[in-house]
């Protein structure tokens, strides 16, 4: 990658774990209808910003498989705020990409927000928290999640955020396996609500501190189209249970599977068992608090 000259400037954009995930129906507008509640985690992208020489917005990736126009959230944000600014600023974007793509952990709208958040200060642009979020609902979905610091619950199409603070200290092990899974797939896959799953009391998720009772509290709705897309995941799921004893849960629309462990060391030996199997990444998360 390039240097930067004196003006640069580094945010870090976090991934997503969905703990709950309720599909209350296909709104009118195309989307769907979400209850979810969505903690932060330390698996993190870096994004470095400065100013440009000729063109407008030039945005580098560490990925060679990601796009770098008009196709990419970051362009997006650049290019709807760029057009409060006057004059125009010049931009280079870089973004130094570790979160895995098509995993349900929201790398691109997190990278989005994060970028949306720089540049609102870099360009003193003085959005208000509404413009904040409306800008970020315009660019995706699960854009304005990442405005709101902590552990959030989300409603709508993802637009309502509301924080969510959870007791449990503990950690999560993340599993991700070699394939990557389509959301559009996942909801087209989807038709409607199946039978009514009871849905636990959110006060009893917010008051748990154990990894064991709050395992028994996550639930996600797509997983049935989930394993209609890809029955790998499936199987995936099955054997990690087997193997560690511990209950795994999809997050989003996948691929990424996890679970909750009471801290490190008790993620440790299953950390071991889990690399026997054919998975691409495996790691320990730890919650990100406001």
């Amino acid at each position: 990658m390039s240097s930067f000259p004196g003006d640069r400037q580094v945010v870090i954009a976090p991934a997503k774990i969905n703990l709950t995930l309720r599909v209350l129906g296909k709104r009118s507008d195309g989307y769907h209808e979400l209850d979810s509640v969505v903690c932060k985690v330390d698996w993190q992208d870096t994004i470095v910003v400065a100013g440009g020489a000729a063109a407008k917005i030039e945005l580098r990736c560490t990925r060679p498989d990601i796009p770098t126009d008009g196709r990419n959230l970051l362009w997006k944000v650049t290019q709807r705020l760029g057009q409060r600014k006057s004059p125009s600023e010049a931009i280079v974007i870089e973004l130094h990409k570790e979160i895995p793509v098509g995993a349900g952990l929201g790398g691109g709208s997190s990278d989005a927000a994060a970028l949306l958040l720089l540049l609102n200060q870099r360009w003193q642009l003085g959005l208000t928290v509404a413009e904040r979020q409306a800008e970020a609902a315009a660019v995706g979905s699960d854009v304005p999640l990442f405005l709101v610091p902590g552990t959030v619950r989300i409603g709508g199409r993802g637009e309502r955020v509301e924080p969510f603070r959870l007791a449990f200290r503990g950690v999560l092990l993340l599993v991700k396996p070699t394939f990557a899974i389509s959301t559009a797939a996942v909801y087209a896959a989807w038709s409607s609500p199946g039978e009514a799953i009871p849905t636990p009391p959110l006060e009893n998720m917010k008051q748990c501190t154990s990894a064991a009772a709050l395992n028994g509290l996550l639930f996600n709705d797509l997983e049935t189209s989930i394993y209609q897309v890809e029955p790998r995941l499936r199987a995936l799921k099955h054997q990690l249970e087997e193997l560690t004893g511990q209950r795994f849960h999809v997050t989003g629309s996948g691929s990424t599977l996890f679970t909750c462990c009471e801290d490190p060391s008790a993620a440790g030996p299953l950390v071991q068992r889990v690399r026997a199997l054919p998975v691409e990444q495996v790691r320990v998360a730890r919650i990100l608090d406001p």
